[in-house]
């Protein structure tokens, strides 16, 4: 009898108050955990960003070294990218196409290059920043099977710095071939950085993350808005970014900042 009551004892199951500890110590121990694995997956994109930005960088570099000048982009002349240009004669090969259409489509004109610097296969991909959740596909089927179309200036989550590669006199249209060797201090120029709403270009007056609405703005995806940045002689560092505290404005400290990050002042 005594032996029975001791088996029936030793079976019991749990009681409502012992699973509702083991529940509160789980929520809590997930409490504790979920802002360190968001913080780490946060910092895992902004390295793979960094690559990104380098390996553009090689792209940039190699496409100077044969032609003396950067890539840059054009607002009138068929609104090619910079990519486009690294493209060469060969972009609506590579997938380039019109928006709404999807018919290939060649942007940049040929006097510009021929030689295609992306063929090699993910090329693409590098151009897509990993922390940027505002990624689209404007028009026609995406014929890039890693699903990062880069045509037209809408459809680039990197922007290049725009104010340097422009003529001031006429900033929409006339363009100037710009050599690294043109600044005193290329280790010093940030060239490229991330760009919110997929705009291939960031101005000036607009290098700043706007939370409340960007619109070819730095990005301000990065945790604590430190976002990587490409400069010239191919390197890259991380800066936190200004970020606007009204719509539509450069935050007070903006200029400084863009300074210290080598955006300005060259």
């Amino acid at each position: 009898m005594g032996a029975e009551k001791t088996t029936n004892r030793g079976m019991r199951g749990f009681t409502l108050i012992e699973l509702l500890v083991v529940i509160s110590i789980i929520a809590l121990l997930l409490a504790i955990l979920m802002p360190s694995l968001q913080a780490a997956k946060g910092q895992a994109k902004s390295v793979l960003c960094s690559a990104n930005q380098k390996q553009i960088g090689l792209y940039c570099t190699m496409f100077e070294l044969d032609n003396g000048y950067l890539p840059f982009r054009s607002w009138t002349n068929g609104r090619w990218t910079f990519v486009s240009m690294l493209m060469g004669s060969e972009e609506g090969k590579m997938g380039i196409t019109i928006p709404w259409t999807g018919a290939p489509y060649d942007l940049c004109p040929d006097e510009y290059n021929s030689t295609n610097y992306l063929e090699e296969p993910g090329a693409f991909k590098v151009f897509s920043c990993p922390a940027n959740k505002n990624k689209v596909s404007i028009g026609g089927p995406d014929p890039n099977p890693d699903g990062s179309r880069v045509m037209w200036d809408q459809n680039l989550t990197y922007g290049i710095h725009q104010n340097f590669l422009l003529n001031s006199a006429d900033k929409w249209s006339e363009i100037s071939r710009v050599k690294p060797s043109k600044y005193k201090n290329p280790s010093r120029n940030a060239f490229l950085s991330c760009s919110d709403r997929m705009y291939s270009y960031i101005d000036n007056w607009r290098a700043y993350y706007d939370p409340f609405f960007g619109w070819g703005n730095m990005g301000g995806f990065h945790p604590k808005f430190r976002n990587p940045f490409l400069y010239m002689d191919c390197h890259v560092e991380r800066y936190k970014v200004p970020v606007a505290e009204n719509p539509a404005t450069m935050p007070p400290d903006g200029d400084e900042i863009l300074r210290r990050i080598g955006w300005l002042g060259w």
